[in-house]
């Protein structure tokens, strides 16, 4: 019996099937890229969507029946999910991104989140016989940042706040330690270890929106970030990193990449350790968000006055320090 395999790809970069290409983009935001695929040869349309928190493939209603496709048992790897809604024109195969969901594959690369699944169209029974089974290869290709390694892929110690923003809803933000400056690999671990000749990358990003309000009118700004020998951030015992959003100048391994520009802060400095009987550090950020931009001038940061109720504070570590000072 012959399988007939069409596979729908939508990556970043262009990289594609042997038989079939799709050619589309992907960006971390609220928006979603779409691509299309029409093969002539058997009539097979799709139109692919990869959002930010789902896939969605759409299919005409009248290419279905000319196959003999049976709709309502239509289904994804998981056969559990199943019972897509449609209308007169088409059905819309959607379901939310993450691994094992609906058995969504997952295959992660230097660069990239690779998720995976398979539509398949049974025939109606009142066919008879058949010659040929449908199934749609579906990928989606989300580039490696912030935002998709902490949210989906490599579960990461991550410390979580939430911020409301009036009465429209509230976001989501969200802190983990990174390997390197490329910011795409969070440590997992929830017992980091660095020493003292090792770079601290520190990441925080605005994970998700409310109601009625977008993460592109929103920028992060981190106003204060310091540490503590203990979990406490009102331990009388901390070393300040960022003052009042900029770099504490005492300390010149101090390095903020990113503050008040976009949705995210990033920043790192030389690893250290508390003088005295410790072997922990624990860092501590208070941010705000603020509309547009808020990038400090380090004498004084614009707009302060929008920002005033939109804080939160995160907390993360312990990050064990080896040695004795």
């Amino acid at each position: 019996m012959q399988t007939f395999v069409v596979t729908i790809v939508l990556l970043l970069s262009a990289t594609f099937t042997d038989s079939f290409q799709l050619e589309g983009g992907y960006a971390i935001s609220n928006r979603a890229d779409s691509g299309s695929l029409c093969n002539l040869k058997s009539d097979l349309c799709a139109d692919l969507v990869c959002a930010s928190n789902e896939i969605q493939l759409t299919l005409k209603v009248a290419m279905l029946k000319d196959m003999a496709v049976d709709i309502e048992r239509l289904h994804l790897q998981d056969r559990r999910c199943t019972g897509f809604a449609y209308n007169d024109e088409s059905i819309f195969i959607k379901w939310a991104l993450g691994k094992d969901i609906c058995g969504t594959e997952l295959t992660v690369t230097d660069t990239h989140a690779i998720y995976t699944n398979y539509v398949y169209l049974p025939l109606d029974p009142a066919a008879i016989i058949y010659r040929e089974i449908y199934v749609f290869n579906v990928s989606c290709s989300y580039p490696l940042n912030m935002n998709v390694s902490l949210d989906e892929i490599l579960f990461p110690d991550v410390s979580t706040t939430y911020i409301p923003i009036g009465d429209s809803g509230r976001f989501k933000v969200m802190m983990a330690i990174y390997k390197d400056i490329s910011y795409t690999t969070p440590y997992t671990d929830p017992f980091i270890r660095l020493s003292t000749k090792s770079n601290l990358y520190v990441g925080i990003y605005i994970s998700d929106g409310g109601y009625a309000v977008s993460i592109s009118d929103f920028s992060l700004l981190m106003i204060n970030c310091y540490s503590t020998p203990t979990n406490n951030r009102y331990d009388p015992i901390k070393y300040n990193i960022i003052i009042s959003s900029c770099s504490n100048p005492k300390d010149t391994s101090i390095r903020i990449l990113e503050n008040g520009i976009s949705s995210q802060g990033k920043f790192y400095l030389q690893m250290f350790k508390f003088i005295g009987d410790y072997s922990a550090v624990y860092l501590h950020c208070d941010v705000f968000l603020c509309k547009d931009r808020c990038s400090p001038t380090c004498s004084g940061i614009k707009s302060r006055s929008e920002i005033q109720e939109t804080h939160g504070t995160l907390t993360l570590g312990p990050i064990e320090v080896p040695g004795t000072v």
